[in-house]
């Protein structure tokens, strides 16, 4: 049986009193039996961690080995998945180019078809503005644009301002036009202007249907080729508000 001993007086060993407790403990005598019995158990530990610590490393080992072995899988897939999204977004690409080539192929066609309707378009009309000067009496037949100004009268033509008192009632009375007049804040001054209203001759027969060259008149002759500007017109309201009188805050009133 194992035995516990302390210092005693004059440093002589004495048996530990308390035991294995005992605060002034030194020395622990075990019998050969004891001893082989305690290394027995020590060594048997030692294997055990052993064992543990080796299977432990076995383990972590084959974890790291599936985890490795899973993401090289999600790896393989995701990159075969954009692989297949990327290959995807060339097919809608190429689709998306052959189709805008078709387009422009188309585009370029329609523009050369316009462009001959066009040229032989703008023939006709020459012919015909030709035809028509030259039934007229106008010289020279072929510069000549072919617009005759058959008369022109002027009036006084009455509109009406309105005038506000400052920027802000404008502003915050915007919408309230009735309640501005009755605070002050917005009046209305009548006022003349000499308007001038002159009759125009075009070179195109007037068996042709008006929507066919309505537009060549109004955009290409008129304003385009300066025509209006020849007589002194410097602006025009639309069709909507023909007759109208307006007034232009570069050029003055029109």
């Amino acid at each position: 049986m194992a035995k516990f001993y302390k210092k005693g007086p004059l440093g002589r060993m004495v048996e530990a009193e308390g035991g294995a407790s005992d605060p002034g403990l030194a020395e622990v005598r075990m019998t050969p039996k004891e001893y082989k019995e305690l290394w027995g158990k020590v060594r048997t530990a030692q294997k055990d961690a052993a064992y543990v610590r080796s299977e432990a490393e076995k383990n972590v080992s084959e974890i790291k080995k599936k985890a490795k072995e899973t993401i090289a899988e999600y790896r393989k897939k995701a990159e075969a998945d954009a692989d297949r999204r990327v290959e995807e977004a060339r097919n809608v690409v190429r689709k998306g180019e052959q189709k805008a080539e078709n387009l422009r192929k188309q585009l370029e066609e329609a523009n050369e078809i316009i462009k001959n309707e066009k040229h032989l378009n703008e023939n006709l009309m020459r012919i015909m503005r030709e035809r028509a000067n030259q039934s007229r009496g106008i010289k020279p037949k072929k510069q000549h644009d072919g617009y005759l100004v058959l008369g022109s009268r002027q009036w006084k033509e009455k509109y009406n301002v309105e005038i506000w008192d400052t920027e802000d009632h404008m502003i915050r009375y915007s919408r309230n036009l009735g309640a501005a007049r009755r605070k002050g804040y917005l009046r209305t001054e009548h006022k003349t202007a000499d308007v001038w209203k002159s009759v125009l001759q075009t070179p195109y027969d007037a068996s042709i249907p008006l929507e066919q060259v309505q537009y060549r008149v109004e955009e290409e002759d008129l304003w385009k080729k300066g025509i209006l500007k020849d007589i002194g017109c410097t602006g025009m309201h639309e069709s909507y508000a023909n007759g109208r009188f307006d007034k232009n805050e570069k050029s003055g009133l029109y």
